[in-house]
């Protein structure tokens, strides 16, 4: 992460696993390794169905939410055994642990107390249970191959409602009171592929490859509509279907190493991304304009490029440190920028490899972007 994830031709490693599956082939003991991660994200996100927008001042689909995740979470955990020129391993991953929540009420018009009320929540998870494994081959070629089990978890509750205090009814409509709603409570999972090659000869370049799938995932759902009229609640909530599509990634990558001390590394990551879903066409009878700002995801490509300097201890130690930069490019499809905005990350970290058999590493990296800091602290011991 510190090199800006730039490391599909220099994964040389147990704790570079997921970057390339071939990282761990021509390990010569076993290796365990444990990864923490701390994530601060402060961010605002674009509503597509805000019941609100045109009282507010916003066209439909224009009003921003904040949330705020403060997780921390055990991301990866991985032990490899090497038989040879192969080389086993397991794995668990979390890659997503988020957990927000906003709460708005709005009186709308004190004339005729028109009352606007939304809860917004939204939790999610991404784990990956996997088996690997790596084969070296010719000296200079390793192919890695995995098999994960993924499952995501999300629990997101969004419900708006227009209501009268006084009980006069809203808008042009007969009723006091009315509001819709998506929920989605649930978790899905899906068998997974993840390849990798490694190409690592003597001399100052290497190249290597990896593609990982993202998997599709079915989740059943709830769309919440009801209506209030003389305190009597006519509720038409009915049951449904979604479906999210993480998106594939193929990266392609080279390596230079300048001297024993310093070296770089550049990605080019291709994600295939899924459909966004349509945007609501359905405004429950109370005339209001409707916006159609769903589009479809061209698929997109993120930049990598990522730096390493290391050096020793003193004379009398074996101690290993290093420092790493990274700067990684990619569409934004957030909106906390604009819609397909441009989004730069930059990151940096420390690594030291010490003990008196040199069994213990070390790595802390920080990545800042998009309004959004993550923390991550990489423990690795070799077993002997």
């Amino acid at each position: 992460m510190s090199m800006g994830n730039a490391c599909t031709a220099i994964a040389d490693d147990i704790d570079m696993l997921m970057e390339n599956p071939a990282a761990v082939a021509g390990l010569d003991k076993p290796r365990v390794n444990i990864q923490l991660r701390s994530g601060i994200l402060e961010t605002t996100y674009l509503d597509q169905e805000a019941l609100n927008s045109q009282h507010l001042g916003s066209r439909p689909g224009q009003i921003y939410k904040p949330l705020k995740d403060k997780p921390t979470d055990i991301s990866f955990f991985a032990i490899s055994k090497p038989f040879e020129t192969w080389t086993l391993s397991a794995y668990f991953q979390k890659t997503l642990g988020f957990d927000g929540d906003v709460d708005i009420e709005t009186i709308l018009d004190q004339t005729n107390d028109f009352q606007f009320t939304n809860l917004n929540s939204f939790s999610a998870s991404y784990e990956q249970l996997g088996l690997s494994a790596a084969f070296k081959f010719l000296d200079v070629w390793a192919v890695g191959i995995s098999v994960m089990t993924a499952e995501l978890d999300i629990n997101s509750w969004d419900t708006w409602e227009l209501s009268s205090i006084s009980g006069q009814p809203i808008l042009a409509s007969n009723y006091s009171a009315a509001g819709f709603g998506n929920n989605l409570m649930d978790s899905s999972s899906d068998i997974l592929l993840q390849f990798g090659l490694l190409y690592k000869p003597a001399g100052k370049f290497s190249a290597g490859l990896n593609f990982r799938q993202g998997g599709d995932f079915d989740f059943n759902s709830e769309a919440q509509q009801y209506f209030i009229q003389n305190e009597v609640t006519d509720d038409l909530t009915t049951s449904a279907n979604s479906k999210i599509a993480l998106a594939d990634s193929l990266s392609v990558g080279i390596g230079w190493q300048f001297n024993n001390s310093m070296q770089m590394s550049l990605d080019i990551e291709h994600l295939t991304h899924s459909d966004l879903p349509a945007t609501r066409i359905n405004t429950l009878g109370l005339n209001l304009p409707v916006s159609h700002l769903t589009e479809a995801i061209d698929d997109t490509f993120s930049y990598k490029i990522g730096f390493e300097k290391k050096f020793t201890g003193r004379d009398s130690s074996t101690n290993q440190y290093a420092i790493r930069l990274g700067i990684t490019t990619e569409d934004d499809h957030d909106g906390v920028r604009i819609i397909e905005g441009y989004d730069t990350q930059f990151s940096a970290g420390f690594g030291a490899i010490f003990g008196s058999r040199q069994q213990y590493k070390m790595d802390l990296g920080i990545r800042g972007g998009d309004e959004e800091i993550l923390l991550l602290v990489s423990l690795n011991y070799l077993l002997h």
